[in-house]
């Protein structure tokens, strides 16, 4: 009889208060593992939305600003991270069912830059979305919607670089 050993598995606890004020939202959260985050959005226009996050840990410490622009057609989306990160992203609304999106993510520190171009295709009771970026990765998901509260999803993920292939489902109830 061969007996395997028991290792006690850390726990993880996080505690989470948002408020939504008219035209803004504030945030916090606080973890029994050291972070402690806080954030606020504000909407300037109806279209701009501009915020920002801090982050403390004792061995981090951070902070990120973003913004948001939306009109009927396009969205807009920009990052910037004290900490040399920087992501901007636009999404084309073609029509009703088509939309064609892009980010570019650059890490300074880690002199990395990422491209990724996408697509989004929604029927009446499915949507298809697709991703690849400049790494060669490839991604995609497949969401039926069986009924209103019911939804199954395929996914697939590949990363040929890595030789990392990655396929799986999901169910929504609720």
């Amino acid at each position: 009889e061969q007996k395997v050993p028991v290792r006690p598995k850390p726990v993880s606890v996080q505690f989470e208060a948002d408020y939504s004020g008219p035209s803004y939202t504030v945030g916090g959260k606080c973890s029994n593992d050291g972070y402690v985050t806080a954030s606020i959005l504000k909407s300037v226009t109806p279209q701009l939305v501009i915020g920002g996050e801090g982050i403390y840990h004792p061995r981090m410490q951070g902070a990120s600003f973003v913004s948001r622009y939306e009109t009927r057609h396009f969205v807009g989306n920009a990052l910037v991270g004290t900490y040399g990160v920087v992501n901007l992203s636009y999404m084309r609304k073609v029509n009703s069912r088509v939309g064609l999106a892009t980010s570019l993510q650059v890490n300074v520190p880690g002199r990395e830059v990422v491209y990724a171009a996408g697509y989004s295709f929604n029927l009446r009771q499915a949507n298809v979305k697709a991703r690849v970026d400049s790494n060669g990765t490839i991604g995609c998901i497949l969401e039926e919607k069986i009924t209103p509260n019911f939804i199954f999803s395929l996914s697939s993920y590949v990363d040929y670089s890595k030789q990392d292939y990655k396929f799986g489902f999901g169910v929504s109830i609720g």
